[in-house]
């Protein structure tokens, strides 16, 4: 038993300090998506962490382990002449390590100035401190107002209806969607440096709507 504990403590303390590492890794070319041609010297923010640039045939390759949870990598490219590129892996709908990334010239297509990165953490103090404090202060609303029908129905509710957008500061387009999501959101914007988060409480709203509009429908009848 004695060696067993001396074999599992090691182990399990080196898991947990190794659990919480973010493995960022990318590769991939980036073309010009009129001319099908390779872009050298396109520049590649990879989450305000890093930047890397594409060689003369237009490839570009990135690896780094963070300590933390940091959330999924993203990229933002740009070059003199071509738009603006978001690039965001919270979907797996992008294989990462065969990235083939098109750009369009400014001439040819009309040029998505930025969202002033200002919003990105604007966004993220409203989150934290308005929409989740609603959220928490409706769930307790919830738990100890006494004669509240199906209780348990609105407390999931509140606790997973909060569809989630994250939007591109390059051109507001949907980079990542999450239909249900966690009440509470404290997430730092480093996280999603390059994204609007954008939450919608839809079971808090609902809640109070019934509860303000439809009160009887919602409370029992004193008898």
């Amino acid at each position: 038993m004695k060696i067993l504990n001396r074999f599992l403590i090691p182990v399990f303390v080196l898991l947990v300090l190794t659990s919480c590492d973010t493995l960022f890794s990318s590769k991939g070319q980036v073309i010009d998506k009129e001319t099908r041609q390779p872009l050298s010297e396109v520049k590649i923010n990879m989450k305000n962490i890093d930047t890397v640039y594409t060689d003369s045939a237009g490839y570009y390759s990135y690896r780094k382990v963070m300590h933390g949870s940091a959330g999924a990598l993203e990229m933002l490219l740009t070059k003199e002449g071509y738009q603006s590129k978001h690039v965001s892996f919270r979907s797996a709908k992008a294989d990462p390590q065969n990235m083939l990334i098109e750009m369009e010239r400014t001439e040819t297509a009309q040029a998505d100035g930025l969202v002033d990165r200002c919003w990105v953490s604007t966004m993220y103090y409203i989150n934290m401190y308005v929409i989740s404090l609603l959220n928490v202060l409706t769930l307790l609303f919830v738990v100890f107002r006494k004669g509240l029908k199906r209780k348990v129905l609105w407390i999931f509710g509140i606790l997973l209806l909060n569809p989630t957008f994250f939007l591109s500061v390059t051109d507001g387009s949907i980079a990542s969607f999450f239909p249900l999501n966690g009440p509470v959101y404290l997430t730092h914007f480093s996280a999603y440096p390059f994204s609007l988060k954008i939450v919608l409480p839809l079971g808090m709203l609902l809640f109070w709507g019934l509860y303000v509009w439809r009160r009887n429908k919602l409370v029992k009848e004193k008898s």
